[in-house]
Order: structure tokens, then sequence, then C-alpha cells
């Protein structure tokens, strides 16, 4: 079973606004979920999320996974 993943976007560049709706439905601007991603998938997002804020120090990020993403 795949868990349902959010991604929450504050005050952010808008590459993150185009990467993540490549990867996930935007419920509203800034809130993103998909209800069945692959561990894979959600910790290849995390890790693009994290290296991205790492170069811009920009805006906030919340990401919520389950069990099965530990990235």
């Amino acid at each position: 079973m795949m868990p349902m993943v959010m991604v929450i976007t504050c005050h952010v560049k808008p590459r993150y606004r185009g990467f993540l709706g490549s990867a996930m439905l935007e419920l509203a601007r800034g809130v993103y979920a998909h209800p069945r991603m692959s561990p894979r998938a959600g910790t290849q997002i995390w890790e693009v999320l994290s290296d991205w804020y790492g170069q811009l120090y920009r805006g906030s990020i919340v990401m919520t996974l389950g069990r099965q993403h530990r990235p």
C-alpha cells in the first residue's frame, strides 16, 4: 500500500511549483498531493526539494510522508 503524500510550500521560487505540479496534483496554490506515491518517487522529490532549498534559502516547505517513505 502506498500512502498519501502532501507538500505545502510558501514563498518559494516558481521552479518549485513547476516541478511539484509535474509530479503531483496542485489542490490550491502551494498545496500538492498524490494519493499513492511510491516510496522511491517520494524520496526523489524530497531530495530535489532539499537540494533547491539548500541553495536558495527562501520560503518554507512541509512534506508529509508515510512510513514507507524514509529519505
